[in-house]
């Protein structure tokens, strides 16, 4: 949609769309994490990942093979160190 491809170019969600196909750790709101695969991101910031590990608040870790997570429960994505951001989102928008 209009909106969705305006949120891509307006802001950083941009650089999640170019993680996609890496791995990298996504941190909620409701203290917990997920680490996997990120196979692709909306322009909600909604996530879909695969092949990962969910951990709890307890620190349990729960195994996956696909994950969805909702944009708004997103607390922050710990982005690979060998990702060049600047690169990252001239690439995307």
């Amino acid at each position: 949609s209009n909106r969705e491809k305006f949120a891509f170019k307006n802001t950083l969600i941009c650089l999640l769309k170019a993680l996609e196909g890496q791995v990298a750790i996504v941190e909620l709101r409701n203290e917990t994490s997920v680490k996997g695969r990120i196979t692709n991101v909306d322009g909600w910031m909604n996530m879909t990942m695969t092949g990962g590990t969910f951990k709890n608040k307890t620190r349990k870790i729960i195994k996956f093979t696909d994950f969805f997570v909702q944009g708004f429960m997103i607390r922050f994505v710990q982005i690979p160190d060998h990702i060049d951001i600047r690169k990252a989102i001239e690439s995307e928008v």
